[in-house]
């Protein structure tokens, strides 16, 4: 199969491979994940046809230090599904004031939700 964007080969099929999840997603396709927001339908320009990828969870506010610069670090979880199988990804980054975001590509993990609870103490 060939990438619709670049035309180059793509070397599997098999998105649920996370080696061929990554290269399809840091050379062909072009993401903002710092754009993204839960449902938005994620443009993996080389996924076959009846596949689909959306986003689940996103993180991606910017804080900002004492000197008004800002520094964050975020993360984008997305499903990827083949239309009967379903899997959840999740890519990380970090944005600086000077150079914007940066998302970590080659390290696409897959992940699973783990609720907790979690008591946080308030004045009364």
């Amino acid at each position: 199969m060939k990438c619709f964007n670049c035309k180059q080969e793509m070397p599997n099929v098999n998105l649920f491979n996370i080696t061929v999840l990554r290269e399809a997603i840091r050379d062909h396709s072009d993401i903002d994940w710092e754009e993204l927001v839960i449902g938005d339908v994620l443009n993996i320009v080389s996924l076959p046809i009846g596949w689909s990828a959306t986003v689940i969870d996103a993180a991606t506010e910017y804080n900002y230090d004492s000197y008004g610069d800002s520094t964050s670090s975020g993360h984008v979880v997305f499903e990827l599904t083949d239309g009967s199988t379903t899997k959840n990804f999740k890519i990380e980054g970090y944005s600086s004031s000077y150079d914007g975001w940066t998302w970590h590509e080659n390290y696409i993990t897959e992940v699973s939700a783990s609720p907790k609870l979690v008591t946080i103490w308030e004045a009364i």
